[in-house]
């Protein structure tokens, strides 16, 4: 008995909520009621297969289980099961279920110590292309995803990958542009880094309005003592010429 974890969509469709820790499948989807019986090869999709494992039965009560590490990366996945039974009457059953996972990395600023999530921010990844040596846009929809991406109001983003060399870059209205370094990234493995913006003229936030005020009077009283002087020493230069 084998299985098979399969990215679907970045898009959560459904409301069947896995946790994060493991996902344990039992024989008991393989009853009828919810196995799909064939003649066929079962086909798997394998452009975005994350996992690959067997069912086992270590306690021999006839119950076979798997444990399965289930990605980080916001999505919708498929846990494609394939059960071949040795008696040849009872073929080959397929069981198919659907995992919904919902974690998820986010950009943000700083306000006094606390982060804010920033939307209409728009994420791109750029992945390594190893023929040039140059870093090139992601082709996401061949892997059923966006890129770049916009972020709503939780200021969220995910990617799920390929095994290769990525970084991210962010821009958005009111923010410095933010380019990440390089990283690598390992196979099953999402892109979920928390991204801190920076506002154009961000100094300006370390005053607080008051602060504000009181500097821009104590600036013109400086320019009004600068210019009574300036006319108190041109006033005695012009009775020394008389």
């Amino acid at each position: 008995m084998k299985g098979y974890l399969v990215f679907q969509s970045a898009a959560a469709k459904t409301a069947v909520d896995i946790p994060q820790k493991s996902l344990l499948a039992a024989a008991v989807f393989a009853l009828p009621v919810f196995a799909e019986k064939t003649d066929k090869a079962v086909p798997v999709e394998r452009k975005l297969v994350l996992q690959e494992f067997e069912y086992t039965d270590q306690d021999g009560d006839g119950i076979y289980a798997a444990n399965i590490r289930v990605p980080v990366v916001a999505g919708e996945y498929e846990v494609f099961t394939v059960i071949e039974y040795v008696d040849p009457e009872m073929g080959t059953r397929q069981v198919r279920m659907t995992a919904v996972i919902d974690p998820e990395g986010y950009v943000y600023e700083l306000n006094n110590g606390k982060e804010t999530r920033i939307p209409r921010a728009q994420v791109s990844i750029y992945r390594l292309n190893s023929a040039s040596g140059a870093y090139e846009l992601w082709p996401a929809k061949e892997y059923q995803q966006q890129n770049p991406q916009t972020t709503g109001v939780s200021g969220a983003y995910s990617f799920l990958v390929p095994v290769g060399s990525y970084y991210i870059a962010v821009g958005a209205p009111g923010y410095e542009t933010y380019k990440g370094e390089p990283f690598d990234v390992a196979e099953g493995s999402g892109v979920h880094q928390n991204i801190e913006m920076h506002a154009v003229g961000g100094w300006l936030k370390l005053f607080d309005w008051k602060t504000l005020v009181i500097a821009i009077v104590a600036l013109l009283l400086l320019y009004n003592f600068y210019r009574d002087r300036r006319r108190s020493r041109l006033a005695g230069y012009n009775k020394r010429t008389v």
